[in-house]
């Protein structure tokens, strides 16, 4: 007869016993040594790496896009070039216009361009001689308070304006006494935006501010060189990062960047983006200014771009993701991508990143322009900036998981303003 201790010994050891019949081995069906009779996994499971060669071909892309970029960016600068120097042959409101059309169109590929920073690529060694956004104006020219300041003004320590001293002076006396760039050649167009937000109006610098043939006026002649000088200096940066991903040209970074192991090269592209997402354009240029209701903190604050910067830059982010980009001239270039290596990775994640991606050009594309009006008392609790940060924010968490599934610990932080 048993006794009911033994009952009791036997009902514990029962499901051990049966544990014990069921084979092991490695149950998951995507692992090159996967067991269809396995019913219990014993972490046995090995995977080959089926998406090397696949972020192979992502790079070659990624090396495409990045090109293409650049050279719309390039050659739209020589558009805005060309206007610059018809308007200044002879000034006019109509020539201004056109200047201001020129340089927002230029802007359009080059903030698309955001998400090939921070990894130590090309632009990060020269991004503040392109696009620093934090600058003083005060610093270029006159400004509400103060006629006669700046460089324009400064004919004694400024005795010449020419591309070699507007270089050499960028930021040497500070982080934010920029001198050259897409953000001082829009000051140089616009003017100080001294309007009310409410007025949704961006600065109104006259055609007047230049002169063709006034030798008497000399701020206007020296005002005329400096636009004149600081766009030839843009074009040339960006004819240099067109260079640097020329399939065309040996030994450049193009060459550089696709010599490397697709692991490395594949990290650095996600890198970018998450980075980019996260750090830059959630945090810097969106939190940073909805926590502060700073109307002055903006990206391209003298002509009122901004909210269309920022739709640029996420629909840069989109680009990169589905391995597309779509050229001033309609042209689509088109090929692998980083869609491609999370659908083979993780079909669930894959489509999940998609969505985010697609939701942040959605939420981006709802702020509307001024975007310093956004900002103001009037919209604090308007919420199209802050539904685009953190739909930004979801984007980088789940580019984070995809960089894990792929062996990758990727920080998000950046150096912040």
């Amino acid at each position: 007869m048993i006794k009911p201790t033994q009952y009791i010994v036997l009902l514990f050891l029962l499901p051990l016993l049966m544990s014990a019949c069921r084979k092991k081995g490695c149950t998951d069906p995507i692992a090159s040594n996967y067991s269809e009779s396995a019913q219990i996994d014993d972490a046995s499971c090995e995977y080959l790496d089926v998406t090397s060669q696949l972020r192979a071909e992502v790079m070659t892309q990624y090396a495409d896009i990045v090109y293409f970029t650049y050279e719309d960016c390039y050659l739209e600068a020589l558009v805005m070039q060309e206007k610059v120097s018809s308007f200044l042959e002879s000034p006019s409101q109509e020539g201004l216009e056109e200047c201001r059309e020129a340089w927002m169109l230029t802007r359009r590929p080059f903030e698309q361009a955001e998400v090939f920073r921070f990894y130590e690529g090309p632009i990060d060694g020269g991004y503040s001689r392109l696009s620093e956004w934090m600058i003083d104006p005060s610093y270029i020219d006159y400004v509400s308070g103060d006629p006669f300041s700046g460089i324009i003004w400064d004919s004694e320590n400024f005795k010449t304006i020419d591309e070699e001293e507007l270089i050499d002076a960028n930021q040497s006396e500070g982080e934010t006494k920029v001198t050259i760039g897409f953000h001082v050649i829009e000051f140089l167009l616009w003017g100080e935006d001294t309007a009310s937000p409410s007025q949704l109006t961006p600065g109104m610098r006259g055609f007047n501010d230049f002169a063709a043939n006034d030798s008497a006026a000399t701020d206007k002649i020296r005002r005329s060189q400096y636009l004149e000088a600081a766009t030839s200096i843009l074009v040339a940066d960006l004819a240099s990062l067109v260079k640097d991903w020329s399939s065309s040209e040996s030994g450049n970074y193009r060459q550089s960047f696709l010599g490397m192991n697709s692991t490395k090269g594949f990290r650095m592209i996600l890198t970018g983006m998450i980075r980019s997402a996260e750090t830059e354009l959630a945090h810097n240029r969106l939190r940073v200014s909805l926590d502060s209701l700073d109307t002055e903190r903006e990206v391209s604050k003298f002509s009122d771009n901004t909210s269309t910067d920022v739709l640029m830059t996420t629909i840069g982010l989109r680009n990169v993701f589905e391995g597309k980009y779509a050229r001033v001239d309609s042209s689509i270039i088109s090929g692998a991508s980083v869609l491609d290596v999370a659908s083979l990775i993780d079909d669930t994640l894959s489509n999940e990143i998609h969505d985010a991606v697609n939701a942040s050009v959605k939420a981006s594309a709802l702020i509307l322009s001024p975007f310093d009006y956004r900002l103001s008392e009037e919209f604090a609790a308007e919420s199209s900036i802050s539904n685009t940060a953190s739909e930004l924010e979801n984007l980088s968490k789940l580019l984070i998981e995809l960089g894990r599934k792929l062996g990758y610990e990727i920080d998000p932080t950046i150096r912040t303003r």
